[in-house]
């Protein structure tokens, strides 16, 4: 079965969580995107921030991991998503948009 390699960042601040809305698909997500390949997990979070809200994040910013292996659906084929979820506790705001 084929898997989608893709990174997601989950970031709280003051109880808040970081979601981006598609307008596309009128839904919140957390952001993030595929991961290309002979790229990092991190590389491919920053790079997607960076295209889909303008934030520029350092790598060393991102905390921890977590791996997910979820099912979803794509033009109507099964797959099964890998997701690496990097967490990320806002101290200042380091994540403000620039």
């Amino acid at each position: 079965m084929k898997q989608l390699p893709t990174a997601g960042l989950i970031t709280l601040k003051d109880k808040k969580l970081l979601l981006a809305f598609s307008k596309n698909k009128q839904a919140w997500y957390l952001p993030g995107g595929k991961i290309d390949t002979g790229k990092t997990s991190k590389e491919a979070l920053i790079r997607e921030l960076q295209e889909e809200l303008n934030l520029h994040l350092k790598a060393e910013e991102l905390n921890f991991s977590l791996i997910f292996r979820l099912p979803h659906m794509v033009k109507i084929a099964f797959k099964w998503s890998r997701i690496v979820f990097w967490f990320n506790w806002i101290k200042q705001y380091s994540l403000a948009l620039k």
